[in-house]
């Protein structure tokens, strides 16, 4: 657990643009085939609605899988078998962001207020990622009562 931070500090070492190009182009396909006016301002801005919006690391998710990386490492389990984990996690927990991203957005277009479509609903997510993370440790073992 130590080493949650040190990861994030990591992640925040790089500026992931293409990263954050490539979450913003998916988002934008998927709004536009949806019916969701968007328009791409920058290669990780858009505008809907009169409204700007920026792509930041966080918005990808990535400082989240960075930390939980010490807490899904398994040291009894091979490197390659350990990445296979990881890259089908990395996969999953992007396209659930994307839901989640999406659903904000569509949210807070039909008039819910910005901090209950995308600032609740990142809250959910991570407190989501939270409770797979451990029940993935074991975290949620019961104790027998005699």
């Amino acid at each position: 657990m130590k080493l949650v931070p040190f990861f994030v500090v990591i992640c925040y070492q790089f500026d992931w643009v293409g990263w954050r190009s490539f979450t913003c182009d998916a988002l934008l396909k998927i709004s536009s085939w949806i019916g969701f006016p968007v328009v791409r301002v920058s290669p990780w801005a858009f505008t809907a609605n009169g409204h700007a919006y920026l792509f930041v690391i966080s918005c990808t998710a990535l400082d989240a899988f960075f930390g939980s990386i010490p807490l899904l490492w398994r040291l009894s389990k091979a490197v390659a078998a350990n990445l296979l984990f990881l890259t089908a996690y990395f996969i999953v927990l992007s396209a659930v962001n994307l839901a989640r991203l999406e659903g904000g957005f569509l949210l807070f277009a039909q008039g819910i207020p910005w901090w209950l479509a995308h600032e609740a609903m990142a809250g959910v997510f991570y407190f989501g990622m939270l409770l797979w993370i451990s029940r993935q440790r074991g975290w949620f073992r019961t104790a027998s009562v005699a």
